[in-house]
């Protein structure tokens, strides 16, 4: 091992203070440009750490860090518990307005509706209003705003009305689309369409 090689090895230990230079590796050092370069380079990086702040301490570091996670895990289960709070209200507010209805009174049993076929049939008499105006509105019923309809004039919307009066078929259109079809074949399409 050459002086150059031993004197690298031991630069360390020197630079921080556990070991001194002999006598002979003082010379040499002082002689050898190579050696001097890394010696200046080794001792440069000794000082590097000197401008750091001082390690923190374990345990006060723990201590924040355990402080800091309790207090999340609180805010946490606090925002689970609102939402879950907010879940049930909301939950509440729907079961109520389904349970009361629309006009505040509790539903009860509905008696089941007269087959199409069991109904009477409205008659009509000249100079009678529409039969929608007879009609009371059905407790719970929806209105429907159409604002489209705010600006028509009352005979736009007379002739709307009539329109939506007049029946679906006429004897026309039956015998266009039945043909020769009799009133028990009809029937028999009329029920199976009713199910």
């Amino acid at each position: 091992m050459t002086t150059c090689t031993a004197l690298s090895d031991r630069m360390p230990d020197v630079a921080l203070g556990r070991s001194r230079w002999t006598e002979d590796e003082a010379r040499h050092l002082a002689a050898c440009a190579d050696c001097r370069a890394e010696w200046a380079l080794v001792t440069a990086a000794t000082r590097l750490g000197d401008s750091l702040p001082a390690a923190p301490d374990p345990a006060v570091t723990s201590a924040r860090v355990l402080e800091r996670l309790a207090v999340e895990r609180k805010r946490a289960r606090d925002r689970s518990r609102l939402w879950i709070a907010a879940g049930l209200a909301a939950a509440a507010v729907v079961a109520l307005a389904v349970w009361t209805g629309r006009d505040g009174t509790v539903p009860g049993p509905r008696p089941a509706p007269l087959p199409v076929a069991n109904r009477p049939a409205p008659v009509a008499q000249p100079g009678d209003t529409p039969a929608v105006a007879l009609l009371p509105p059905a407790a719970g019923a929806a209105e429907l705003p159409l604002p489209e309809l705010d600006s028509l004039p009352a005979e736009a919307l007379d002739s709307m009305l009539k329109v939506l009066d007049e029946p679906l078929a006429r004897g026309d259109a039956d015998d266009a689309t039945l043909g020769d079809a009799g009133d028990q074949e009809l029937e028999q399409v009329l029920g199976g369409l009713e199910g």
